[in-house]
């Protein structure tokens, strides 16, 4: 689900979405709402290493971009026609990310595209 602090910051919380699960999970480690992810587990597999520039730095794990793009086109067509303004957000970022990747990471991206077509056919 979306928390919001005092400052403005937006964390959406998410969790993995199983067959006959929820939109909504509750957390308790969390203390919170998760809105449940169809295929969140594929967008989260192989993070790529990097840090954040605090301080002295930070080191965090980013998603994939490859993988958060195929997500993207998944979530697309799984989606209904109820959800027009997510729907048109997520084809720009898919679009906006394949574009990207096609010039810097193409083989990455052709792995990605074939390991979701393994996962299964839709």
């Amino acid at each position: 689900m979306r928390w919001q602090t005092e400052d403005g910051v937006v964390l959406d919380v998410l969790t993995s979405k199983r067959r006959g699960d929820d939109i909504a999970m509750w957390h308790d480690a969390l203390g919170a709402w998760a809105q449940a992810l169809s295929y969140l587990d594929f967008m989260l597999e192989n993070p790529i290493d990097a840090v954040v520039r605090y301080r002295e730095g930070a080191p965090v794990q980013i998603l994939a971009p490859e993988r958060a793009a195929v997500h993207e086109l998944i979530v697309v067509d799984m989606r209904s026609g109820t959800h027009r303004a997510k729907t048109v957000k997520n084809l720009a970022q898919a679009t906006w990310l394949i574009e990207t990747l096609v010039g810097s990471r193409p083989f990455e991206l052709v792995e990605a595209i074939e390991n979701a077509r393994r996962h299964g056919s839709k």
